[in-house]
């Protein structure tokens, strides 16, 4: 029996290819040639068309958090940043500084934008195929990354979270094979360490999102319906924003409206297919987001709940916080 030969296509990658591939953010397009089988009715195959398995709730992301802390704050800590700034996790592992860098001459600490009053600021990144983009850091952002992890004292000990890593990535991890291949130096620029001084990678990230959803899982707080990674804060940020972007425009999220939908979209998740942007689109007109939508960012003390349980300095700064609104 004769079979016909299969033909060469072009189809887009997903996410997961994408995410997967560590050239991904040197190349120009996001295509790739595959083998279509003729026999196959290619129509009747399932495309994901929206995101909804990857958008959570508030009880969702609060649990998350949690599970994620368990692990090591600095992962906890990193997918807050990533729902706040949409950033792909490329750009937040690779791009994000600790302080002021060639690419970032001028970005500020929490403390330094305090002191000038000054609500957002500019995180320049190479982004996917080799832009150059910029976005804006909302205070509240850097609050966090100073609070829970840079200033955070170690358990019954004076020294910092994150001066306690450094200075094992300087003497430790350096000295390590690892360490010796790495681009890595005594004075690199580098804000995400792990407890034992090794830079987070890509991988330790993602492994820490499966642990995370398992035992999620296994709790039964998150279902099986919901695909629980580090895109998934991406997702759930600018879903979320494209509701406020509804609510402060009165601007229906439409496929009628893509052309402003997709020009908001691009400008932040730098994006350039309109076929992305229709499926957010799809996701805000299926997912009900109820009080997770209210704000652009959620407080951080309602992802940290679970500490405020047993921090009692904590707990009484924020009821004063919210007493005085």
């Amino acid at each position: 029996m004769d079979l016909p030969s299969k033909r060469s296509t072009k189809r887009m990658l997903s996410d997961a290819e994408q995410e997967g591939d560590f050239l991904n953010y040197a190349k120009e397009s996001t295509d790739t040639e595959y083998k279509k089988d003729p026999l196959i009715d290619h129509k009747r195959i399932k495309r994901v068309s929206s995101y909804i398995s990857q958008v959570l709730n508030i009880e969702q992301m609060r649990a998350l958090i949690s599970e994620l802390r368990k692990i090591d704050v600095v992962y906890a800590v990193m997918a807050k940043v990533q729902f706040d700034t949409c950033l792909r996790l490329n750009e937040l592992i690779t791009y994000f500084p600790h302080t002021s860098n060639t690419l970032n001459p001028k970005f500020m600490s929490w403390g330094e934008m305090y002191t000038k009053d000054i609500r957002h600021q500019t995180l320049k990144f190479i982004g996917k195929g080799q832009i150059e983009r910029e976005i804006d850091v909302d205070i509240q952002t850097m609050k966090l990354i100073s609070d829970k992890y840079l200033t955070e004292k170690v358990p019954n000990s004076d020294i910092t979270i994150y001066a306690d890593r450094k200075l094992k990535f300087q003497t430790t991890y350096l000295s390590t094979k690892a360490g010796k291949d790495s681009h890595y130096k005594i004075d690199s620029d580098i804000l995400w360490i792990k407890d034992d001084g090794t830079p987070i990678s890509k991988n330790m990230y993602q492994k820490a999102f499966r642990d995370a959803r398992k035992a999620l899982y296994q709790k039964e707080i998150l279902p099986l319906n919901i695909n629980v990674r580090p895109h998934a804060m991406r997702h759930t940020g600018a879903s979320l924003r494209l509701v406020k972007y509804r609510q402060e425009t009165g601007i229906d999220i439409h496929i009628d409206n893509d052309g402003d939908i997709h020009a908001f979209l691009q400008g932040l998740l730098g994006h350039e297919k309109l076929s992305t942007t229709h499926k957010y689109i799809r996701t805000v007109r299926n997912q009900a987001f109820s009080n997770l939508a209210l704000k652009t960012i959620i407080r951080n003390e309602d992802l940290w709940v679970d500490e405020m349980a047993t921090n009692t300095t904590l707990r009484k700064g924020v009821e004063s916080i919210r007493a005085k609104k």
